[in-house]
C-alpha cells in the first residue's frame, strides 16, 4: 500500500477541523486494491464504501448480473436473503433498494457487526421506527448499500469487491 503520508496529514486535519465526520480513499497501486480510512465511517470492507459515487459500479454490477438472469428483478428481497422473510424490507424490491424507495434509514448500522446480527437489525426495521412511511425516498448510506453488497455476493457467488472489481 502506498504511504501517501500528505493525503492522510490533509484527510486527518480535516477531521480535526469538523470538515467531514470521516473519510474513505481508495485506489490501485501496483493492480492491487488500497484504502486509506479514518473518522465515523464503516470498513471499507463491509459494504460499498463510496456510497453515492459508488452508485454507478454497483447499478452496473447489478444490470450485469440481471443480463444473465433477469428474474431476480421482481423477486422481494427474502427470496435472495431467506433472513428477512416476514420482515418489511423481506417484501422490498431490488428497484425499491436501488433508489432509496424503502421507507428506511439505517444511518448508525454497525457494518463491523457478525451479517447475522446485521441482517437482524434489518429484518427488525419498520419505515415508522424512522419517522418514515412506506416506500418513502430516503437516502440509506449503510443498510441499502450493505444489501446491494450482499446481493451482488449472493448472485454472483463471489466477493462483491472481486466482482466488481474484475466485471466492472
Amino acid at each position: 500500500m502506498p504511504d501517501l503520508p500528505q493525503t492522510r496529514r490533509l484527510l486527518e486535519e480535516g477531521l480535526e477541523q469538523h470538515q467531514w465526520s470521516g473519510y474513505t480513499l481508495s485506489g490501485f497501486s501496483r493492480g492491487e486494491p488500497f484504502t486509506l480510512f479514518g473518522g465515523k465511517v464503516s470498513r471499507p470492507d463491509a459494504s460499498v464504501c463510496w456510497y453515492s459515487a459508488g452508485k454507478p459500479v454497483v447499478s452496473a454490477g447489478v444490470l450485469r448480473i440481471l443480463e444473465d438472469n433477469p428474474e431476480p428483478w421482481d423477486w422481494p428481497m427474502h427470496r435472495t436473503f431467506p433472513e428477512l422473510e416476514g420482515s418489511h424490507l423481506g417484501n422490498q424490491s431490488l428497484f425499491a433498494i436501488l433508489t432509496h424507495q424503502t421507507g428506511l434509514r439505517f444511518v448508525n448500522l454497525d457494518l463491523s457487526a457478525p451479517n447475522p446480527e446485521i441482517f437482524k437489525t434489518l429484518a427488525r426495521a419498520k419505515p415508522e421506527d424512522f419517522q418514515l412511511q412506506a416506500g418513502q425516498p430516503a437516502y440509506d448510506p449503510r443498510g441499502g448499500w450493505w444489501l446491494l453488497s450482499q446481493w451482488i455476493t449472493r448472485h454472483t457467488r463471489r466477493p462483491w469487491r472481486d466482482y466488481l472489481h474484475e466485471t466492472i
